[in-house]
Parts: structure tokens; sequence; C-alpha cells
């Protein structure tokens, strides 16, 4: 996308000098010369317009790839705030310490009753 405002860019410096570089043109001419100079001067009219036209389409297209990408990231930052809220909350609540406390205790119990258990299973194949 950084290419399209480069080529903006570009295309916008080419056309610039032939804008201003006219200062009309000098000298009798006959009638048929006078129109080949006004068809000439509308064509390069009509490729100005062409070309702000493109300029102005490029410009728009890099602006809204850009917009995209910036709210994907915002999203995403705001995402991860919440989640660091949500835990940060959680883990200040005395309810879920407690719940932490309990499920811990209920855990080392467990453990120490299924080695209990294969202990006196390992006991018991022995004999």
């Amino acid at each position: 996308m950084e290419g399209l405002q480069e080529i903006a860019a570009h295309l916008h410096q080419k056309t610039e000098a032939g804008r201003t570089s006219r200062s009309g043109f000098v000298g009798e001419t006959t009638d048929m010369e006078q129109q080949l100079i006004r068809n000439v001067s509308e064509l390069e009219q009509q490729v100005y317009v062409l070309t702000d036209a493109l300029q102005s389409t490029l410009h728009t297209i890099a602006e809204e790839h850009y917009r995209r990408t910036h709210k994907l990231q915002r999203a995403a930052a705001w995402i991860r705030e919440t989640g660091k809220k949500m835990e940060r909350k959680l883990t200040e609540n005395v309810s879920y310490r407690i719940l932490v406390i309990a499920g811990t205790l209920v855990t080392i119990v467990l453990l120490f009753g299924a080695g209990k258990w294969l202990f006196q299973l390992v006991r018991f194949a022995k004999k």
C-alpha cells in the first residue's frame, strides 16, 4: 500500500511541470492550426483531469487500507486490555482466592489418596 502513495507522488511530479510550463502560442496561425491547438489543449486538460482522478483513487485506496489495518490493531489492543482487566478483577476477588485454595487442597488430598491406593496396590501385588 505504501507503493500506491509513491506512485501517486511520482505521477503528481511528472504532470505538475507540464501544467505550469505553458505560456501559450505566439504568432499568426491559420484556422486549421488554431483548431489543432484548441484540440491539443482540450486533450491536455482531459489528461490532467484523468491524472487527478487517478491520484485521488490511489490516495483513497491507500487510506482505506490504513484505516482497516489500524482498526484491527485497535480491536486487538481492546481485547488484550479487557482480558487483563478481567483477570485482574478475578485474582483480586476474595471468593476466587478461597475457591483456588479449596481446589488446591482437594487436589492434594486426591493425589495423596491416589498415592496411598497405588502403594497398597503394589504391596498387594508383591504378595
